[in-house]
């Protein structure tokens, strides 16, 4: 259980980072400057990645054998979890089109890019408040060892291609960014 909780969290607190950063550039952008697009592409690109293949599949899968075990009222906080997945991976595609189409051009309309963004940001930050104050305690009280270690085995089948053990070469320049971010101002 821990083991899969732990990396659980671990992925939010790693992609709070991201949005933390992402927010930061959509106020450059916002306040009339040129944000750092291959930065913003770089976390989009990574946000599309790795939790739409793995992380959120881990989380449908921790849901899958809580939802027989918990009481409607638990059911209906969680909500339709996978739905929320979904909703997420659009958002993500649809802002991952406005850096293409909107930043590269200093005419275009900033305010409807900097809204869909700040939806995009409330949104997965609610979204995973939600998961860590409802659905993780509630796995940790309802499931047994032997989901644990099924899941456990699912989730061993997937590594993180930014915050796991080894760096992808396409993730580079956003993990650098990510350490200057957390060294903080000099």
């Amino acid at each position: 259980m821990a083991n899969v909780l732990e990396s659980l969290r671990n992925d939010h607190e790693n992609m709070r980072v991201l949005l933390d950063i992402l927010e930061s550039q959509m106020a450059v952008f916002g306040g009339g400057e040129y944000p750092n697009v291959l930065l913003i592409e770089d976390i989009l690109d990574y946000l599309r990645g790795y939790p739409t293949l793995c992380h959120h599949p881990m989380e449908d899968l921790v849901y899958d054998k809580l939802h027989t075990r918990v009481s409607s009222d638990v059911l209906e906080r969680i909500g339709d979890l996978q739905a929320e997945h979904e909703e997420l991976a659009r958002l993500t595609s649809e802002l991952a089109a406005g850096v293409d189409n909107v930043l590269p051009d200093p005419k275009a309309p900033r305010s409807r890019f900097v809204a869909l963004a700040k939806e995009f940001l409330d949104r997965y930050r609610r979204h995973m408040e939600l998961e860590e104050t409802v659905l993780f305690p509630a796995a940790a009280k309802h499931l047994s060892e032997n989901d644990w270690a099924a899941i456990d085995r699912e989730l061993a089948r997937h590594r993180d291609p930014l915050f796991g053990k080894r760096l992808e070469e396409r993730f580079a320049n956003l993990h650098h960014a990510i350490m200057v971010v957390a060294r903080g101002p000099h």
